[in-house]
């Protein structure tokens, strides 16, 4: 009965294991991030199917290579040499890091590396890479939603007063002079009425540009609210050359026609100005 209880419980023991095994072969081939075992001298041993898709390089291109095959340049030497020291010392190492595929694109992951050990030496690496390029380029857009108006990217009313802050700042040591103009979109309504939003977001691209383009270096454009404009004018040594310039919006601007999506429409505005 003895050897019958531990042929079972060998049996049942042999059976976790197999079925832990198989669960691990099918995260390895199921998984959506990128997953290397790299050699104790730095060699590519095994990659899963996410490896070749997230990279571009088939397991036959990748296996036998050195896992530098990836390196896209963008980290010093003393990167690599102190993450592969910690991974040595402690037995895993976490960060991101900027790789390369096959294609030269280069692409941002938080990257693992943890040691594998056998009889207390290291036998080799396992290395999984989460592409992060997506969730980066989403903060960045969030980071530039909340400086930029979405439609024209023209600095918001956030940004326009940091840089109106420092503009003043600046002309009060330069002792330059500074104007800012409001300018409203009086009949931005009915125009949306008429001919839609889609019409009316094409119009304020339409000004935005106009006004950038017109102001050019001699200051700042900043879209504030759904037909609302500052222009912010700088650098003036005197008060005549900035009325002057002043007056060219105030002329350019008061009344103008655009023609959008092939409708003529006339735009009346509102301004005003502070120096």
């Amino acid at each position: 009965m003895g050897y019958i209880d531990e042929y079972k419980k060998d049996h049942a023991v042999l059976k976790g294991i197999q079925q832990s095994l198989s669960i691990l072969d099918k995260l390895f081939k199921n998984s959506q991030d990128s997953i290397m075992i790299i050699s104790r001298d730095g060699r590519i041993e095994e990659v899963n199917p996410a490896f070749t898709e997230n990279t571009g390089y088939t397991s036959k291109e990748a296996i036998g290579e050195k896992v530098s095959l990836l390196r896209s340049e963008m980290h010093q030497d003393s990167f690599y040499r102190e993450m592969w020291q910690t991974v040595l010392r402690v037995g895993f190492w976490k960060g991101e890091i900027f790789n390369k595929k096959k294609n030269g694109e280069i692409y941002s992951c938080l990257l693992s590396v943890e040691a594998n050990y056998e009889n207390g030496k290291i036998i080799n690496f396992l290395a999984i890479l989460r592409d992060i390029s997506e969730i980066k380029e989403h903060k960045k857009e969030l980071d530039r939603l909340d400086s930029y108006d979405y439609l024209t990217n023209l600095p918001n009313r956030k940004l326009l007063l940091k840089k109106l802050e420092k503009t003043i700042e600046d002309s009060n040591k330069s002792k330059t002079k500074v104007a800012v103009v409001f300018l409203d979109l009086d009949n931005f309504k009915d125009i949306n009425d008429k001919y839609g939003h889609n019409f009316g977001d094409l119009l304020l691209l339409e000004i935005a540009k106009d006004l950038s383009d017109f102001v050019e270096t001699k200051g700042l454009v900043s879209r504030i609210g759904g037909d609302e404009f500052v222009i912010v004018l700088n650098g003036f040594h005197n008060n005549q050359d900035l009325n002057i310039a002043v007056d060219k919006i105030l002329k350019e601007f008061s009344n103008r026609k655009y023609i959008v999506a092939n409708n003529s429409v006339e735009v009346y505005v509102s301004m005003g100005v502070a120096v």
